[in-house]
C-alpha cells in the first residue's frame, strides 16, 4: 500500500512537471502563432492580449466583457482527453495504475490555470491574492502581457526557467506612472 501511494505521489509530481512543459508549448506554439488551427491564436493573442495588457488594463474593469478571460468550456475535456490514450498505454505496459491519477492531476493543473488566471485579471481581494506565491505568479504573468514571448507559464513556470523565457519586470518602479483610477481593484500584482 505504501509503495502504491509513493508511486502515485511521484506520478503527480512528474505530471506537474510535464504539465509545465505542455502549458509552455501550447502557449508558445499554438496561442501566439496562427498555425494550422487558428482558434487558439485568435482567442488568446488577438482577443485576450488586446483586452488585457500590462498597464492599468491588466485588470478587468466594470462593464468589460469577461469572455476572453477563460478558455471555452470544451477546452478542458479536449486537452485532458488528448492525454488519456498515452496514460492508458503507459498503464497497460508498465502495470502501474496511472490513468485516473493522471486525469485528476491534469484536471487539477487545468483548474489551477483557469482559477489563477481569473484571479490575476479579476481582483476581489481573495485570500489567495494576498499570498506571496500568487503575487509572484501574478507579476510573472503580467510580464507576459508586456512581452508575449516571455513568461509563458501561469501555474508552474519551470519551463520558463529551463527554456530561458523567464523575464523579470520592475513593476513597483513602473507603477508610479499608472493612474489608480485606471485600476478598479486598487490592488496590483507585486514582485
Amino acid at each position: 500500500m505504501v509503495v502504491v501511494l509513493l508511486v502515485q505521489a511521484l506520478l503527480v509530481g512528474a505530471l506537474f512537471v510535464y504539465a509545465s512543459f505542455f502549458e509552455w508549448s501550447l502557449h508558445r506554439f499554438l496561442m501566439h502563432r496562427p498555425l494550422v488551427v487558428s482558434y487558439p491564436f485568435r482567442t488568446h493573442t488577438l482577443t485576450h492580449h488586446r483586452n488585457f495588457r500590462s498597464d492599468a488594463s491588466y485588470h478587468l474593469h466594470p462593464g468589460q466583457s469577461r469572455d476572453s478571460l477563460t478558455f471555452a468550456w470544451w477546452n478542458a475535456p479536449l486537452l485532458i482527453g488528448l492525454h488519456i490514450p498515452v496514460l492508458w498505454a503507459v498503464e497497460r505496459y508498465s502495470g502501474v495504475p496511472i490513468v485516473w491519477t493522471g486525469v485528476a492531476t491534469l484536471g487539477l493543473y487545468y483548474w489551477l490555470y483557469e482559477y489563477g488566471h481569473w484571479c490575476m485579471h479579476v481582483r476581489k481581494n481573495r485570500w489567495i491574492e494576498r499570498t506571496r506565491v500568487f503575487r509572484w505568479l501574478d507579476a510573472h504573468h503580467r510580464g507576459h502581457h508586456r512581452l508575449h514571448s516571455a513568461n509563458l507559464n501561469v501555474v508552474f513556470p519551470l519551463a520558463d526557467y529551463l527554456f530561458r523565457t523567464r523575464r523579470h519586470f520592475a513593476w513597483n518602479a513602473e507603477e508610479k506612472g499608472f493612474s489608480s483610477v485606471g485600476d478598479p481593484s486598487g490592488n496590483r500584482g507585486r514582485d
